[in-house]
């Protein structure tokens, strides 16, 4: 295979690994009236890439448009939302009008916290793919391709049984100029989970008097899957305060029936960062004591509304941006790796938590935008501790006299090693053992610098010495977009103006 190949078979591996199901195909020959329409489905990825040199020659020789459903089919013939299993991938289709469209998204996109697994040039616009790290059912993944292509401006086609083009295949829409669907953007590496975008306004919103926004919150009991999220329990298992209000006891003031500890435990995860309407509502559905299950879901639905509106207006609402981790390494000083809202961050300030000032200038600094932050201190030093409660901690590895003089030449020859790399034309070149000049700073893979590091100390296992190498080094880790392919690199940490 060539290498477009070999990106389009990455791609549907990553849609389509460990899913159930039938991937269903459809080349049409003539759009307009529906005639030539010839569907296909494949038991499994392996079936299906088997035949895609086949799907992508008859699309090219006999001027069909193919198409894939996104999502697995539950049978043969079927692809309709009532057909539609579980998948890998929440998507947006945009379309460009003109110039002016397809600049603004450009800016939209380089300005998105979570970048997409993929980015496809359908011929007229583009398809962009999130992959997820586990297959997800398909009404939350329409809901996150929903806030997504709200986002972008995308067409309206984040239904569950949605078909899209294949990468590698003719866009004919346009007879007389036909277009090659491309893979312009792979990074298969890129994988989130659903609550990522819960940074997203929901398209469920409703504009009040005063120009704030209300969140009108409805779900079904097909929704409320077969326990309390994992997130949750995390929260739930490391808090007393918590775990006494998932079990209904320990309140000594305020309401104490079940539906007064329904309230209090949903307040209390709202203000430590859990604020994804549904998560909310699995919680109280699975409290042992079933009470909520038991009034339904407008009980339910109810409960949830008046959190949001009690913690919205109380001045103690909850951060809007979504924290999946934090790993504090125990260097000196220590620095810590925060993840939030799909991206990572590298922190060596212990005041940004401390600080809710400092917090705000992180966050706008990546995100581009201010925050909102409890502004009762209470509720503020409960949010994080309530993030920290989930950190993981890494401490540094204590080296012995010969190994830290092994470091010692390691690190002398990394040096050496990024000083003598040549620089490449192109975004290929860095897999090629070469570096690339990014605004001055030269960048390289971490895999050139174990290569050249192997090939003169092959005795040595030092590849999990290299990242603290390289960060002693002043180098950080980071994603570049170079001509539209985003790719992993080191380059040179940016100094601010007290550092010099």
């Amino acid at each position: 295979m060539n290498m477009l190949d070999k990106n389009i078979e990455v791609f549907f591996n990553s849609l389509f690994k460990e899913t159930e199901g039938f991937i269903e195909i459809r080349m049409i020959k003539k759009e307009r009236d529906g005639s030539g329409v010839c569907p296909n489905w494949y038991s499994g990825v392996d079936e299906f890439i088997s035949d895609l040199p086949e799907i992508i020659r008859c699309s090219k020789e006999e001027k069909a448009n193919a198409y894939f459903g996104v999502l697995p089919r539950r049978e043969k013939g079927k692809g309709d939302s009532k057909s539609v299993l579980s998948g890998r991938a929440a998507w947006v289709d945009v379309d460009f009008k003109d110039e002016r469209t397809h600049e603004a998204f450009e800016v939209k996109l380089r300005e998105f916290s979570c970048q997409p697994s993929f980015i496809i040039n359908s011929g007229h616009g583009r398809h962009l793919y999130w992959c997820m790290k586990e297959p997800v059912e398909p009404l939350i993944l329409s809901d996150v391709s929903k806030r997504l292509t709200h986002y972008f401006g995308g067409d309206h086609t984040f239904d569950p049984p949605r078909v899209l083009r294949i990468p590698g295949s003719v866009n004919w829409k346009n007879y007389d100029k036909p277009v090659e669907a491309q893979i312009v953007s792979s990074n298969p590496e890129m994988v989130y989970l659903p609550s990522d975008f819960d940074f997203l306004p929901g398209t469920d919103e409703v504009v009040k008097a005063d120009n704030s926004c209300e969140r009108i919150v409805n779900f079904s009991e097909t929704e409320m899957g077969f326990g309390v999220p994992e997130s949750v329990m995390g929260l739930i298992k490391s808090n007393k305060k918590l775990g006494d209000l998932f079990l209904g006891k320990g309140k000594t003031t305020g309401d104490s029936t079940r539906s007064g500890y329904d309230f209090s435990l949903l307040k209390e995860l709202m203000k430590r960062g859990i604020t994804d309407p549904l998560t909310l509502a699995q919680t109280i559905y699975h409290r042992p004591d079933g009470e909520a299950k038991s009034k339904g879901m407008p009980y339910i639905a109810h409960t949830v509304q008046k959190v949001l509106n009690s913690i919205n207006n109380s001045g103690e609402g909850p951060i809007d941006i979504h924290f999946e981790k934090i790993i504090i390494h125990e260097t000196e000083p220590p620095y810590f790796e925060v993840y939030i809202n799909g991206r990572k961050i590298e922190v060596d300030d212990v005041n940004v938590f401390l600080n809710r000032k400092k917090f705000k200038e992180l966050i706008f600094a990546n995100f581009h935008f201010i925050p909102k932050v409890p502004t009762n201190q209470e509720a503020w030093e409960a949010y994080i501790n309530g993030i920290l409660s989930n950190k993981d901690i890494v401490s540094e590895v204590e080296y012995d006299s010969a190994e830290v003089s092994e470091i010692s030449i390691i690190t002398e020859e990394v040096e050496q090693i990024i000083q003598d790399l040549r620089l490449g034309d192109k975004v290929e070149d860095l897999d090629r053992g070469l570096a690339l000049d990014y605004k001055g700073s030269k960048c390289f893979k971490q895999i050139t610098i174990i290569k050249y590091v192997s090939e003169r100390y092959p005795q040595l296992k030092f590849q999990k010495k290299i990242p603290v190498i390289l960060r002693r080094l002043g180098y950080e880790s980071k994603i570049i977009d170079f001509d539209g392919i985003k790719t992993r690199v080191w380059i040179k940490r940016e100094q601010d103006e007290g550092d010099v």
